[in-house]
């Protein structure tokens, strides 16, 4: 099963790699009776509902070419939403400016979560500001990280 996840995924990305976006997730997953194949995209500018559109549309027509799901299935695409986690150096740059909350892993020499503005996202860290103190954190030091809503 997991050849053909990866082989969905695949066909999911190549379908929506001119169009400007960027696939975060492909999920098949039952939704009652039938299948829901779930996909997320995001892009540096945000995601509206006429790209959501697009994308839909771009995304059906391949599968429909493919017959890469054999039984009935619904087609759902989504931006991730503010409050999605934050695991690549990409979402931490986009955040940039943004409030988060930071759990580090065991071990790590400072905090084991902090809330701060994301500074920005570098390379292999993202720096935040604590209290008026910049702290690096290296991305593989990161437990878990998402963007603390403002209200």
């Amino acid at each position: 099963m997991a050849g053909f996840r990866e082989s969905l995924r695949e066909l999911v990305c190549q379908a929506a790699e001119g169009l400007g976006v960027e696939v975060l997730d492909v999920e098949l997953a039952r939704s009652g009776r039938t299948r829901a194949l779930r996909v997320v995209i995001d892009r540096d500018e945000g995601v509206d509902l006429d790209t959501i559109t697009q994308v839909s549309e771009v995304l059906s027509r391949a599968l429909d070419r493919e017959n890469s799901i054999p039984e009935r299935y619904v087609l759902e695409v989504s931006s991730p939403g503010i409050d999605r986690p934050l695991r690549t150096q990409r979402d931490f740059r986009r955040q940039a400016g943004r409030m988060a909350r930071v759990r580090t892993v065991e071990g790590f020499a400072g905090p084991r979560e902090m809330d701060g503005e994301i500074v920005r996202g570098q390379d292999d860290a993202v720096v935040l500001k604590v209290a008026g103190e910049e702290i690096l954190v290296p991305y593989e030091q990161v437990a878990s990280a998402k963007v603390i809503l403002p209200w």
